[in-house]
C-alpha cells in the first residue's frame, strides 16, 4: 500500500468526474485529518453546475490551462506528490482527429514531463473502454488483457488516442513514479449535462434502440476507484472501473420507465447500422466537431461491448455501489433542479 500524504493535483477537475472527485478528496482530508492542498486545472470554470461546494481554502481552482502547451503547466506541479490526470477531450470522427492529437496524446505528454521535472511520486491515468477489448456479441466480458487491432479498427480515432495517452503514462512508469490507469465505462448520474439528451428522449418517449449495448457505471464509483488507486493496485498496471453491462434497449426501458412511459422499445436490427454507416461517415465532414453523431459511434451503436470488473474488486478492494436505477433517477432529479428536464 502506498501512503499518500502529499498535494495532489487534479487536471479536468471542473468536469463531470472531476467534481465529485474533488468532493471525495476534500472528504478524504477530513476524516483523515490531512494537511493536503488540492490543485485544480482546466481549460473552463463551470461552478454554477457543481453538485457541492468547492469554496474551501484547501482547494485551488486554476482556469485557462491548456495541458498542451509546451512547458506552459511545469509550475503547477511543483511540490505535488499526487496527480490525477482526467483532462482529455471526448468526440468522435475524422473531423476532430487535429484536436484529439492535441489534448489526449501531446496534452498527457505534456503532464508526463511536470511530473518527472518536478519529481511527482503518483500518476493515476484515467483511460477509456474505447481502448479496451470486446466481444461484438457481448458473450465473452472484456477484461484489461483484452486488445483492439487499431489497423482493422481505424476509424476510431478518439479510441486511438486514448490509448496512445495511456501508452505513453505506461512508459514512463519507473521506480520514484508510480503510475495506474483506471478504464471507466460509460459514466451517468447527477452532474452530468452530456447526458441530457438520453434522459429528455425518455421524458418523451424512446420508441427504438440501436441493437448494442455497453458498460454504464455511476461516476461516484468512479471516483471512489480513483480514490482506492492513491494506495493500491500494482505500479504500472490498468484497471476497468466498471459496473452494469446493458443493452441500449434496456437503457432506454428503464429511463421511459422513470418518466412513467411505457416501457415498450423495439430494437433496431444490425443491418441497418450496416446501411447507415456509411451515410453517417460522409455526413462527418459537414457536421460540426461538437457533433456527436459518427461513424464510429453508428457502427459501435450496434455492438455489445460488455467488460469484467474483477480484477478491480481482487485488487483494489472497490466494489460499484450504485444501481443503475439510482443512477438514473438521482441524474434525472439533478437534471430538473437545474431547470434542465
Amino acid at each position: 500500500m502506498t501512503e499518500i500524504l502529499g498535494k495532489v493535483l487534479v487536471t479536468g477537475g471542473f468536469g463531470f468526474l472531476g467534481q465529485h472527485l474533488m468532493h471525495l478528496l476534500l472528504e478524504e482530508n477530513k476524516t483523515k485529518q490531512l494537511d493536503r492542498d488540492i490543485i485544480v486545472l482546466d481549460l473552463n470554470e463551470n461552478k454554477s453546475m457543481y453538485q457541492y461546494d468547492f469554496e474551501s481554502i484547501e482547494v485551488k481552482l486554476i482556469t485557462d490551462v491548456d495541458i498542451s502547451s509546451p512547458g506552459d503547466i511545469d509550475h503547477f506541479f511543483k511540490d505535488v506528490e499526487t496527480v490525477f490526470h482526467l483532462a482529455a477531450l471526448i468526440r468522435y470522427g475524422r473531423r476532430n482527429r487535429d484536436m484529439l492529437d492535441r489534448i489526449n496524446i501531446l496534452g498527457t505528454q505534456e503532464v508526463i514531463q511536470a511530473c518527472r521535472k518536478n519529481k511527482v511520486k503518483n500518476l493515476i491515468h484515467i483511460g477509456s473502454i474505447a481502448v479496451v477489448g470486446y466481444d461484438k456479441k457481448g458473450i465473452t466480458l472484456g477484461t484489461e488483457e483484452s486488445k483492439i487491432n487499431w489497423e482493422k479498427d481505424s476509424s476510431s480515432y478518439y479510441g486511438y488516442s486514448k490509448k496512445k495517452s495511456v501508452d505513453l503514462v505506461l512508459q514512463c512508469a519507473v521506480d520514484d513514479l508510480r503510475v495506474v490507469v483506471a478504464h471507466p465505462g460509460i459514466m451517468l448520474g447527477p452532474g452530468d449535462l452530456k447526458s441530457l439528451p438520453l434522459y429528455q428522449i425518455g421524458k418523451y418517449r424512446i420508441s427504438a434502440a440501436p441493437g448494442g449495448g455497453t458498460n454504464f457505471i455511476d461516476v461516484r464509483d468512479v471516483a471512489r476507484g480513483l480514490i482506492s488507486l492513491q494506495y493500491l493496485g500494482e505500479p504500472g498496471s490498468e484497471y476497468l472501473l466498471t459496473s452494469h453491462n446493458r443493452t441500449h434497449k434496456e437503457l432506454f426501458k428503464l429511463i421511459a420507465k422513470h418518466f412513467g412511459k411505457k416501457s415498450y422499445v423495439a430494437q433496431i436490427h444490425s443491418f441497418v447500422g450496416i446501411i447507415i454507416s456509411p451515410i453517417v461517415g460522409l455526413l462527418e465532414f459537414v457536421m460540426p466537431k461538437s457533433s456527436m453523431l459518427s461513424k464510429e459511434g453508428t457502427v459501435k451503436a450496434f455492438h455489445k461491448r460488455f467488460f469484467s470488473n474483477e480484477k478491480a474488486k481482487k485488487e483494489l478492494g472497490w466494489r460499484p455501489e450504485y444501481s443503475l436505477e439510482q443512477t438514473i433517477e438521482e441524474a434525472v432529479v439533478w437534471l430538473e433542479s437545474e431547470g434542465k428536464l
